[in-house]
This record gives structure tokens, sequence and C-alpha cells, in this order.
């Protein structure tokens, strides 16, 4: 296998982890699901234009090719890649 394969290999490799990680992160340990824990409560009423936040764009609705981040947020592909 040539240099340049097996570092793509590796990139692609460090990337999925990554993208893996992230959608990990927002998950509660399965301990605390299985435990029956109650779900948590619904927001107070909120006022309609003044506390909503824009729906989360996709990265790959925002960037042009995307392949290996699909479905982080667009607002965290950018800060990912300087990770990398």
């Amino acid at each position: 296998m040539s240099h340049k394969k097996h570092a793509t290999l590796i990139l692609l490799i460090i990337a999925a982890a990554l993208a893996l990680g992230l959608t990990v992160v927002g998950q509660a340990p399965p301990s605390v699901q299985s435990q029956g824990a109650p779900p948590p409560a619904a927001p107070a009423a909120q006022t309609p234009a003044a506390t909503q936040q824009p729906p989360v764009q996709p990265a790959e609705a925002h960037y042009k090719n995307i392949q290996v981040f699909k479905g982080i947020p667009a607002s965290q592909l950018i800060p990912t890649m300087n990770f990398m």
C-alpha cells in the first residue's frame, strides 16, 4: 500500500471515530436510562419569536461534498476540522 493511500486510510478512520464520538456525547449513560428515570420536564410556556432558536442545519446541507461528517451541526464542522 502506498504512503498516500495509507495516510488517507488513517485519516478516514480518525474522522469516522471522531464522528462517532460526537454522536455519543449528547446521550445519557445506559445506567441512567435503564433505571427508569422520569423524563425531563417540559419547558415552561415561552413567547414564540423571542426565545426560540433557529433550527440546527446539518453540515451536509450547508457545505458542499460532505462525506464523513454527515449529521453534525454545520456550526461544529470547522472547529472539528481544526481539531484534526
